[in-house]
C-alpha cells in the first residue's frame, strides 16, 4: 500500500486532500476525509467519506482506517441530522451508506452518505435516491441547480467541520 497517490489524476485524492472539494473538506479521525459529493446527480447533504490516502478498495485500508470507519459514519449521521432539523426543519429519516464507484479510473475507495429527508416521497426507495433530484416533488432548496447551492454547501461543511471534532478513545 502506498501512503501517497501514485496517480496524478486521481480525483479522490484531490478531494480527500482538499484540492477540489466543494465547500472544503473535513478531516476525521483515522485518516478519513469528508467531502460534499459533487456528482451531477448529487444534492445538498450527499456526502463522500474517503480515506485521506490513496486506496483503491476496502481491502487496502489500514487497521486504523478500518477501526474509524464505523464511528465516523455514526458521528456524521448524528451531526448531519441535527443540522437538518435545525436549518430545514426537515428531519433525516435515513442515512444511506453506499459503497460504489464506477467510471474511468484511477479509483479511490469512498463511501457515499446519502440522506433521505422526511419531505421526500414516501415511496422513494434507496436505489432511486440519485434520480430523486429530477422528480417534481424533490425539494427545490436541496437541488444542485438552486441559486444558493454553493453557499448552502459551504454552510453545511462549516457546520460539520465545527461539530465533528471528535476523537475516538480506545479504538
Amino acid at each position: 500500500m502506498t501512503k501517497n497517490c501514485l496517480k496524478s489524476t486521481c480525483h479522490g485524492c484531490d478531494f480527500s486532500q482538499g484540492k477540489r472539494a466543494i465547500g472544503s473538506n473535513v478531516k476525521l479521525p483515522g485518516s478519513w476525509s469528508l467531502n460534499h459529493y459533487g456528482g451531477t446527480e448529487g444534492y445538498l447533504g450527499w456526502l463522500a467519506l474517503q480515506p485521506y490516502w490513496h486506496r483503491m478498495a476496502f481491502s487496502e485500508l489500514t487497521d486504523e482506517e478500518l477501526r474509524h470507519l464505523g464511528p465516523n459514519i455514526s458521528v456524521v449521521e448524528r451531526v448531519l441530522s441535527e443540522y437538518w432539523k435545525q436549518v430545514f426543519n426537515d428531519p433525516i429519516e435515513r442515512l444511506y451508506v453506499v459503497y460504489f464507484f464506477e467510471g474511468d479510473g484511477p479509483y479511490h475507495a469512498h463511501v457515499h452518505l446519502i440522506p433521505r429527508f422526511a419531505s421526500l416521497e414516501p415511496r422513494l426507495q434507496a436505489w432511486e435516491a440519485p434520480r430523486a433530484t429530477t422528480s417534481a416533488t424533490f425539494p427545490q432548496r436541496y437541488r444542485r441547480d438552486a441559486s444558493d447551492f454553493h453557499n448552502q454547501v459551504c454552510c453545511l461543511m462549516e457546520h460539520l467541520r465545527n461539530n465533528l471534532t471528535v476523537t475516538w478513545p480506545n479504538i
